[in-house]
């Protein structure tokens, strides 16, 4: 039976099904990204495809220190813009608001989660547009002066209700 739907499922335009499959497989391989030194992993490193009226957007991932040392997050760099930094969304009276972050601190054998309407990084006057799937170099920089190069997908943001309350297109 699943082979017989399979077949159907292709007998519909099996190049655009194959193509659909691929990407499918591709951005599934993508959310597998991680990138490591010895202590500080980052998984799952995405930035959010912002409409085309925006050069604004987000990033997400989760970055892990799996070792004894404290390490404190100082600056961001990637050649898509010349204005990253951490912020924090915060919700007050109803109402979503991002505060920046100067600097964060990762403890000993701890994770911070970058996600929408948390923590993220903003990357503001994105100097051309991204494209879906595009990889999108960012350099995470630490106090100890260690850098690491992580691989962003630029990929589509979940949709729900209350992304009205969360805009970063018109913010600063």
């Amino acid at each position: 039976m699943r082979i017989r739907c399979l077949l159907n499922l292709f007998s519909i335009n099996p190049i655009k099904t194959f193509a659909t499959l691929l990407l499918i497989i591709f951005s599934q391989l993508a959310y597998a990204i991680t990138e490591s030194t010895n202590d500080i992993e980052i998984q799952a490193p995405w930035i959010r495809l912002p409409p085309p009226v925006s050069n604004n957007s987000a990033g997400y991932f989760v970055l892990q220190n799996k070792s004894e040392n404290t390490y404190i997050l100082t600056g961001i760099s990637s050649s898509i813009s010349d204005d990253i930094s951490i912020h924090e969304t915060q919700i007050k009276d109803d109402k979503y608001s991002m505060m920046p972050v100067k600097e964060l601190t990762i403890k000993p054998n701890s994770e911070v989660i970058f996600q929408p309407k948390g923590l993220h990084l903003m990357f503001m006057g994105i100097k051309q547009p991204l494209t879906l799937g595009q990889e999108v170099e960012v350099i995470l920089h630490f106090a100890n002066k260690e850098e690491i190069a992580v691989y962003f997908v630029v990929s589509k943001m979940p949709t729900t209700e209350n992304d009205d309350q969360h805009d970063h297109h018109n913010h600063h």
